[in-house]
């Protein structure tokens, strides 16, 4: 029985390493490093620019690994290029290591705005770590625009993260 249940609870950073980031390939941009990101650049297919940002210094020493790094706030990131995927993972939702709560709407539409249309973007909020940001609330947050100029691949409770994953359909 406990074996069965097992199988099906997957965590937030299990289903990252197994299931979306394989699929990636092209530019891509990993919002949200630590100590146990570094290998999320090998899981991309072989011939992908990874690229990685964190505002925080201690984060960004111990979790780069990437082709680019950026340590710097996402609003502040201006490329002269659009991404094939982006994801933004443990960003919002949580305390800490200068992460921001308080403009999480301007970071979605960052990244999209960052993305080329039939890109896919990954969005993984904490849920559950604060008391505003339940299940309901980011389902409610991941129903509106520019939510709605995606077709949703993947979304649900994957451990204790919201995980939403879309193709962008239109800017």
């Amino acid at each position: 029985m406990y074996g069965l249940l097992k199988n099906k609870i997957m965590s937030d950073r299990d289903w990252l390493v197994k299931e979306y980031l394989p699929k990636l390939e092209g530019r891509i941009l990993y919002i949200g490093i630590n100590d146990y990101t570094v290998l999320y650049p090998s899981f991309v297919k072989s011939d992908s620019i990874y690229e990685s940002l964190d505002t925080s210094v201690e984060r960004s020493k111990s979790g780069y690994s990437s082709d680019v790094h950026h340590t710097i706030d996402l609003q502040d990131h201006f490329p002269n290029y659009l991404y094939d995927h982006v994801s933004m993972h443990g960003c919002h939702g949580y305390v800490g290591y200068n992460i921001n709560n308080f403009n999480i709407k301007e970071d979605v539409h960052k990244l999209h705005q960052l993305l080329k249309v039939g890109g896919t973007l990954q969005f993984g909020p904490g849920c559950g770590y604060l008391p505003q940001y339940t299940l309901q609330f980011w389902t409610n947050f991941t129903n509106v625009d520019p939510f709605t100029k995606y077709k949703t691949l993947n979304s649900g409770l994957k451990g204790m993260n919201y995980v939403w994953w879309g193709m962008k359909n239109e800017e």
